[in-house]
C-alpha cells in the first residue's frame, strides 16, 4: 500500500482563468504535488488500480478512477495488487484497514463519521453538494457578490466536486441552496452530539442512524 498524501485545495500560480471561472478546484499534498498530475502516472497499468480515501479514521471512498471524486481533506492511499480492499466505513488502525466489529464505539468514532458525511454532502435540488465549511463559505461569498451587484444577469456557474454544473441567477437562489446545505450540516452535527450522549454509543457506521428525517429515538426503536 502506497500513501499518496493528504490533499487540500490550492490555487496554482499559472492556473487557466477559464478553469477557475468554471469553479474547477485544484488539490495538492504535503509535498506540494498536484493531485491530478500525481495520479496521471497510474492511468495505464497492468491491473485495475484501487484508491482509498480516508476521512479521519474512516474509509470515505474506494474508487478505481480518482478523477470522479474530490480529495479535499482526505488522505489517499494506493493499494497494491495483493492488498485487501476495504469497504466504506472501515477504520484505519495502526496502518491497517479494519472492518467494523462488535467493539463499543467511542465519541471520536461518531465525530469522525459525522465529518465524513459532511464532507460527502447531500443531494440538493438533484445535485450532490459537499457541506464542509469551505463549500458553505463559497456560497456565502456568492451571496455577498450578488448583494453588491458584482454579478450580471447571466448569473454565476460552478462545477461541484461531483462534476455537476450549478448555475445561480439571483441571490434568492443562492440563499435557498445555502439554507438546505446548512440545514443538512447542522442536522448531522446535532445527530452526532445526540449519539455521543448514549450509553453504550451505537456503531456510527450504521447508515440508518444518520437518517435525519427521523428523530434518533425513532431510528433506535426500529427493528434492525
Amino acid at each position: 500500500m502506497e500513501y499518496l498524501g493528504y490533499f487540500e485545495e490550492y490555487k496554482p500560480e499559472n492556473a487557466p482563468e477559464n478553469l477557475l471561472s468554471l469553479g474547477v478546484v485544484f488539490y495538492q499534498n504535503e509535498q506540494d504535488q498536484d493531485f491530478y498530475e500525481l495520479i496521471e502516472q497510474y492511468r495505464d497499468t497492468a491491473f485495475p488500480r484501487v484508491f482509498v480515501l480516508l476521512s479521519g479514521d474512516f474509509v470515505g471512498a474506494v474508487v478505481n478512477d480518482l478523477e470522479t471524486i474530490a480529495p479535499a481533506g482526505a488522505k489517499v492511499f494506493l493499494l497494491e495488487e495483493d492488498d485487501e480492499t476495504p469497504e466504506v466505513s472501515w477504520r484505519f488502525v495502526n496502518g491497517v484497514f479494519v472492518a467494523p466489529s462488535a467493539a463499543v464505539a467511542t465519541g471520536r468514532d461518531v465525530s469522525n463519521r459525522a465529518e465524513t458525511l459532511i464532507n460527502a454532502g447531500t443531494q440538493i435540488e438533484g445535485v450532490q453538494f459537499k457541506t464542509d465549511e469551505a463549500s458553505l463559505q463559497r456560497l456565502r461569498e456568492l451571496i455577498d457578490a450578488f448583494k453588491l451587484g458584482l454579478i450580471g444577469s447571466d448569473g454565476r456557474s460552478y462545477h461541484t466536486a461531483a462534476g455537476d454544473l450549478l448555475t445561480f441567477k439571483s441571490v434568492t437562489e443562492v440563499e435557498q441552496f445555502y439554507s438546505q446545505a446548512l440545514l443538512y450540516r447542522s442536522s448531522i452535527l446535532e445527530r452526532s452530539a445526540d449519539m455521543q450522549q448514549l450509553d453504550p454509543i451505537p456503531d456510527p457506521s450504521k447508515e440508518a442512524l444518520w437518517d435525519v428525517s427521523k428523530t434518533l429515538s425513532e431510528v433506535l426503536s426500529e427493528p434492525n
